[in-house]
Formats: C-alpha cells, structure tokens, sequence
C-alpha cells in the first residue's frame, strides 16, 4: 500500500523561507516564481504546500508565466486544490505577465 504525501505546511517553514514573509523582509527579488504564484493562490492542499502546487502548475506551462497567465479555470480546476481558488482568484486575469516585477505590482495595487 502507498502512503499520500503528507504536506509540510507553509505555516511550519523558517519564516525566512516564508513566501510572504521573504517578499517583506528579502524584498520581491528573492521570490522564485513558484513562491510568486504561491503568494497569489495562498494555499495549497492537504497533500502539498501552496509552493508545491505552484511549481506543478508552472511545470505544466513549461515555467512560462505568460502562458500561465492564458489558463482558464477549467484548467485550473485539474489541479487539487485549485477549484475554490480558481472561481475566486482568476489567476489568468492576475497573472497575464512576463516577471516578478510586473506580478507584484498588480497583485499589490502598485500600478
């Protein structure tokens, strides 16, 4: 029989490798893009961490933010996890970008 992975939670990581918190304290230069979308999804599923779920939906657009960006949330909806957030969070309508930069600006309002 195998086992599920069980999840790390965010919560429990070193509050420097807090995506939050490492955008507050080391500045939004630190951010991977995983832990980018991470922040704007904000959670992940019992099975994995929010950073986890963020680099299997980046790997399933070859790491390619733009093209992230043009899922729509059937799409999305494949990911566990990611059906309560999809109808809530329209990442395609925050996430039509090409950087950290840009994806911190709309998230945060700064443009």
């Amino acid at each position: 029989m195998t086992e599920k992975p069980v999840s790390f939670p965010i919560k429990n990581w070193s509050q420097d490798d807090q995506p939050r918190e490492k955008l507050r304290d080391k500045g939004k230069s630190t951010l991977s893009d995983a832990e980018l979308v991470a922040i704007l999804i904000g959670s992940g599923n019992r099975q994995e961490s929010a950073v986890a779920l963020s680099k299997r939906i980046l790997a399933s657009v070859n790491y390619n933010l733009n093209e992230l960006g043009k899922l729509s949330l059937k799409q999305l909806m494949v990911f566990k996890g990611m059906g309560y957030v999809a109808q809530l969070f329209p990442i395609q309508k925050k996430m039509s970008l090409a950087s950290n930069e840009i994806a911190l600006c709309v998230y945060y309002h700064l443009c």
